[in-house]
């Protein structure tokens, strides 16, 4: 879904910028949290045309992730799913993306609970899941150079289990999840390189430019 964005008629979520605000902004004590009131679609546009030509002048962004979502996103779910919406916006504007979500049940929480309450459960479940997308991205961009990160128009879904799952338990395994969902990576994108440089039929193409994979 997308929309136009508008100012706000009432406050974001846990009052971190108020009601009137305009419908694009940043925080005040930190420029780089930015919001759009619309949807995840138009945020990630915005950060692609307008937000990323401050940062990277005329280059655009190399990769684009969007995530952790609180609640898996597999099967049907995906065609509703503003997080793999977000990361399709990016591949359809020529940016490698990747979704991630969480199938652990977690509230919302506050960036600034991270400092002001570091136990917290779902704080804890917030660091531990986006570690864990920064432990697979590294991973993903370990490949040789020469190599594309992802083939043209492909997204990843990368779900992961919930915390009480024992393939969480990564850094004591190298047969831990993360290093199955890598062979298994692989293994697809060499696939889908090597479909993508068979030839030149149209529909073939076509196929690479609408494809997910999920993992």
């Amino acid at each position: 879904m997308s929309t136009t964005p508008t100012p706000l008629t009432e406050p974001c979520e846990f009052n971190s910028c108020p009601t009137g605000s305009p419908a694009e902004g940043f925080n005040a004590s930190d420029t780089r949290l930015n919001y759009v009131n619309a949807f995840p679609v138009d945020s990630i546009r915005f950060g692609i045309e307008t937000l990323a030509p401050t940062f990277f002048g005329d280059a655009k962004p190399d990769f684009v992730a969007s995530g952790p979502n609180i609640g898996g996103n597999t099967g049907f779910s995906v065609f509703g799913s503003g997080t793999i919406g977000a990361a399709f916006e990016a591949a359809k504007e020529g940016i490698p993306s990747a979704a991630f979500s969480a199938s652990g049940g977690t509230q919302h929480e506050a960036w600034t609970d991270l400092t002001t309450a570091p136990t917290s459960p779902s704080v804890l479940s917030a660091i531990s899941y986006s570690s864990l997308a920064v432990k697979f991205l590294s991973a993903l961009f370990a490949q040789p150079p020469s190599s594309a990160v992802l083939p043209p128009g492909v997204i990843l879904n990368v779900n992961f289990p919930p915390l009480s799952d024992t393939y969480t338990v990564l850094d004591r395994s190298q047969e831990g999840a993360i290093a199955k969902w890598l062979r298994r990576l692989i293994r697809i994108l060499n696939y889908q390189l090597l479909f993508e440089g068979a030839g030149s039929n149209p529909a073939g193409v076509e196929f690479v430019l609408t494809c997910m994979i999920e993992i």
